[in-house]
């Protein structure tokens, strides 16, 4: 079972591996960050995000990302013929009109400061995506390759924590945070001096989030579903340092 201490040689592999990929975003434009929450709040449970973004844009009532051009009945009925599912367009709506009277800023802050309730999984997605690279999503992928690694059971034995909350699923809010912990802390312990861009990886886990999502993600041309739901361990950098990929008989 691979030491903790290869976690870091795990990142340094894959890092080096996918840091032409790497887009780590810097405070966007007002209306890019609008554009960002809503891709966050759509891409919850399904593919083919960008996509819908850009038939949005290619409408001819699409006014521009801004708060104020969706808290109207026009951007209503754009999210109604895009996005088509009602928890999602109301949440959008909700807090575009939320943005659109406290500003971008204060909607930010009261965000972080948990005074807004989008779902944990889009809080993280999003507040990473626009740069604050401390907050670290979680996605199904992560069980998958924590437990392949061997670097679930590894934390588990040495924080002595009980498993329970990791098997419960993502949809549990003890599970995705028992994760997102692990994730942070590895990070934190683990990774410090290891840079991208002159950030430090443990201040910046989000970037190990990019990272990762690259080596097991399927989504999008950029992801490359190395370590995805049928692993392709004869092509991965870091079997050797995998419990399952050592394993692995070409």
């Amino acid at each position: 079972m691979p030491a903790l201490a290869d976690f870091r040689n795990v990142v340094s592999i894959l890092l080096g591996e996918y840091e032409d990929h790497l887009k780590v975003n810097r405070r966007p434009r007002d209306t890019m960050i609008f554009r960002t929450f809503v891709s966050s709040v759509v891409t919850q449970a399904r593919r083919g995000v960008e996509t819908t973004l850009q038939n949005i844009e290619k409408d001819n009532n699409f006014k521009g990302w801004s708060p104020i051009a969706f808290a109207t009945p026009e951007g209503e009925k754009l999210l109604k013929k895009y996005v088509g599912h009602k928890s999602k367009i109301n949440k959008i709506l909700e807090q575009s009109k939320r943005m659109a009277d406290q500003g971008l800023k204060e909607w930010i802050e009261d965000l972080r400061n948990d005074k807004i309730s989008i779902g944990q999984k889009t809080k993280d997605d999003f507040l990473k995506e626009i740069g604050l690279l401390e907050y670290f999503p979680i996605d199904r992928y992560y069980p998958p390759f924590l437990a392949r690694t061997g670097f679930l059971y590894k934390y588990l034995d040495e924080k002595k924590l009980d498993p329970g909350p990791f098997m419960r699923g993502l949809g549990d809010g003890d599970c995705y945070n028992a994760y997102k912990g692990m994730m942070i802390d590895l990070c934190k312990r683990e990774l410090k001096g290891l840079k991208h861009n002159g950030l430090d990886l443990s201040d910046n886990p989000g970037i190990v989030d990019m990272i990762i999502w690259r080596h097991c993600a399927a989504e999008d041309s950029e992801a490359f579903e190395i370590c995805g739901k049928s692993p392709r361990c004869s092509e991965c950098k870091i079997k050797a340092l995998c419990n399952y990929g050592a394993n692995y008989s070409t």
